[in-house]
């Protein structure tokens, strides 16, 4: 994306007027100024990593990615900030080094975990297929558009049999003086192009348009009323947040007989925060947006939010298979009620891809990257489409300015699917997927680790049938493991379901948890082989996320579960089930892991879960509150870890809970204790400062009595070992009943 899109909140930059964020603008100076601001300080010390992160960042995001590669070379040799490791893989991908940017994604993960790791892992999986060429181009052809103009042009939206779309051409309305002082060139305004009058382009309305910058919009179906972006402002006049900065709002306008209505901003805007990119479903009651507001998984997130009368309700986030720790933007939704948007943290090209997601009795699945040529290793966004992705338009940076383009089908069709076990809705991974033509084998295939898997096929193929098996699975009339489909239809999703190879009881079923015990986190991902031991029969199954599984059981029967995951020790256990049980046989598994899981140089991603089961007994390792040599202060790092604490007590004010600071084993042990303590106060002080009755919270310190590792006196061990005791554990001494929370889980920062 161009200088006016950056990538940093992903709302159209060009919008924010003449306040940045201080974030963005460094200390609120423009990417020129910050460029050359660094540049200079460099001169003076040319080792300063903090400098020398700087300037790549601002050099990533004025889209520079030739410059951004080269300091960040530099970066993550001498920045603390692990972030520059990422950004130099995507700058490597951008730049088409797909090898090089594989090992430095492979490099950065070490420093992830959870969620965030499997993202990089699709990453480090796109960058394999790049380097040994399998990413081929989707049969689309693509040109762009002969409305574009030497300045930008992006985003279009359909307004009838014409389109909407948004430029900062000579026309646009802001006066020779009244330039974006981000790049001393004219505000963006709404235009509207005519094909059947030759693409002839015209503004879309002077009441519409103002002396500030307005963006992307949708229309209602009957073409009567646009929501659309614009810089916050009141009577013609910039309205600033708390930090001085200009947002992006989104409004509202009606027509009137050929006439425009004043825009009027949604009431669920927030002056302090972005809100922009809407977009409708056909019915016009529901509208999805982004937005950077709190509470969310990254810089911008896209939001849902559904009509109640004639107004908007309260927006609801999309959760994490939509989102990401990094940027949603510029949603479209199309006819067939599927989501089209862009982000640069799902797995792309480089830079914004485009990202396509269907819905499913209101369930949203995991995006889909919608492939070349609509992406690029450019930034590639506002993508629409009324014939379920036939043809339509985009915009693209990769020309270096953002133009529009269109798309139109060759002829091919992408075909997806799934298969899972439709008893337990695990997914199925290495199953056998076969196509079939008139009774002859087509192709053959297998799912992914993700039980996925897709094909290209020409259009005018004819009917197709898809088939799924699996050993010690097996098909019935709820789950028959096969599909028919026609390509002629476009873009295919099927979902191919089999059955688990016992006899189903329906009064009786296996009710599991996978914990780890040194913690107690809920493990998923756990391989659980459950053996009936009456008949030999054995099957596989996986936990959830929140570390359950289920199984159907036979009454009457001796069964042996064995519990298997990396970095923990296997366990094995036994129960026999008799006449008299009915509903869930409840099962605890208890796994110890074999290593310390936080060391990085494992390359251990996560120990699952993110949910922790809370009850009284509980002890919790916060892994990101970590001292200093020598010191009791608490860090600034620290305090998002003390505010998941914080919280964690404001909603249930009835536990009490030990608060309890280790060392390493430098020093005598004397002085160990005395600093241990004082940790342990200073956390404690600081949640009693944040509103925690101090009778709530007990303080103590264990010195080096309790190591993480062998770190012992007069063994050699690294910082890192040393700093893996230098720890804070919460537990909980006093709490009626159990609750389940969500909890980041991050490896050492480096």
């Amino acid at each position: 994306m161009n200088k006016y899109i950056i990538t940093l909140t992903l709302s159209i930059v060009a919008f924010l007027g003449t306040a940045q964020q201080a974030e963005l603008l460094y200390d609120n100076l423009s990417l020129q100024d910050a460029i050359a601001r660094y540049e200079g300080k460099l001169k003076d010390n040319a080792d300063d990593g903090e400098s020398i992160y700087n300037l790549a960042n601002a050099y990533r995001l004025n889209n520079e990615s030739i410059k951004a590669e080269a300091w960040f070379a530099k970066a993550v040799k001498t920045s603390e900030r692990t972030k520059a490791k990422f950004y130099y893989a995507q700058m490597l991908l951008m730049n088409g080094k797909p090898s090089k940017a594989k090992e430095w994604f492979s490099n950065y993960k070490l420093n992830v975990a959870g969620k965030e790791a499997q993202h990089i892992d699709n990453f480090i999986s796109l960058c394999y297929l790049l380097e040994t060429d399998q990413v081929n181009d989707r049969y689309y052809e693509i040109s762009k558009v002969m409305f574009n103009s030497e300045m930008l042009d992006f985003s279009p939206s359909y307004y009838g049999d014409d389109l909407l779309f948004v430029s900062n051409r000579n026309e646009s309305k802001g006066a020779s003086n009244n330039l974006d002082a981000w790049t001393d060139e004219k505000y963006t305004d709404l235009y509207v192009a005519s094909p059947d009058a030759g693409y002839k382009v015209r503004p879309f309305s002077k009441k519409i348009n103002s002396g500030l910058h307005e963006g992307s919009g949708t229309f209602t179906k009957d073409l009567n009323t646009l929501y659309f972006t614009r810089s916050n402002q009141i009577k013609g006049k910039s309205k600033n947040d708390k930090e001085k900065n200009i947002r992006l709002q989104i409004m509202k306008t009606t027509k009137d007989g050929e006439k425009w209505s004043k825009p009027k901003k949604l009431a669920l805007n927030n002056n302090n925060y972005s809100f922009c990119h809407p977009a409708l479903s056909v019915d016009n009651n529901t509208m999805i947006f982004a937005s950077d507001q709190p509470g969310g998984y990254g810089g911008m997130d896209l939001y849902i939010v559904k009509k109640s009368g004639e107004e908007w309700g309260v927006p609801e986030n999309m959760g994490e298979k939509i989102n990401t720790s990094g940027n949603e933007v510029f949603p479209f939704i199309d006819n067939q009620n599927n989501l089209y948007f862009s982000s640069n943290f799902h797995a792309g090209f480089g830079g914004l891809d485009i990202f396509k997601a269907n819905s499913v009795n209101d369930k949203w699945k995991k995006p889909v990257n919608v492939g070349l040529p609509m992406n690029s290793v450019k930034d590639d966004f506002g993508i629409i489409t009324q014939d379920n992705f036939e043809s339509g338009y985009f915009s693209s940076d990769r020309s270096g300015e953002d133009e529009i383009y269109t798309f139109k089908n060759k002829g091919k069709s992408i075909v997806q699917g799934l298969v899972v076990n439709c008893e337990t809705g695990e997914i199925i991974p290495g199953a056998d997927v076969t196509i079939y033509q008139e009774g002859a084998v087509f192709k053959s295939l297998k799912s992914d680790d993700n039980g996925r898997f897709s094909f290209e096929v020409s259009r005018n193929t004819g009917e197709l049938e898809a088939e799924a098996s699996k050993s010690l699975f097996k098909t019935n009339e709820t789950c028959p493991g096969i599909e028919t489909f026609d390509p002629q239809d476009g873009e295919v999703e099927l979902s191919l379901g089999l059955a688990t190879q016992v006899q189903k009881n329906t009064d009786l079923r296996l009710c599991g948890t996978v914990l780890n015990e040194d913690c107690n986190y809920l493990l998923d991902d756990v391989k659980i082989t459950v053996i009936n031991v009456c008949n030999g029969e054995a099957v596989q199954v996986k936990s959830d996320r929140d570390g359950k599984f289920t199984f159907p059981l036979t009454k009457n029967c001796k069964y042996r579960i064995k519990a298997e995951k990396g970095y923990f020790k296997t366990i094995e256990k036994t129960f026999t089930t008799d006449s008299t049980m009915t509903d869930c046989y409840d099962l605890s598994l208890l796994m110890n892991s074999t290593v310390d899981l936080r060391d990085p140089s494992l390359g251990y991603t996560g120990t699952g879960s993110n949910q922790i089961l809370l009850k009284e007994g509980t002890i919790i390792d916060l892994y990101n509150i970590y001292f200093d040599f020598d010191k009791y202060n608490i860090r600034n790092d620290a305090k998002e870890e003390l505010e998941w604490v914080r919280k964690i007590l404001a909603d249930y004010p009835n536990m009490k809970v030990e608060i309890s600071a280790h060392t390493d084993s430098r020093a005598t042990n004397q002085y160990n204790n005395v600093l241990s303590q004082s940790r342990a106060q200073s956390v404690t002080n600081y949640l009693i400062k944040e509103g925690i009755n101090k009778d709530r919270i007990i303080a103590k310190g264990y010195g080096e009595t309790k190591l993480k590792n062998n770190c012992a006196d007069g063994v050699s061990c690294t910082k890192i070992q040393h700093q893996r005791n230098r720890r804070v554990e919460f537990k909980v001494i006093s709490f009626e009943g159990e609750a389940m929370v969500s909890k980041e889980w991050k490896a050492y920062k480096n």
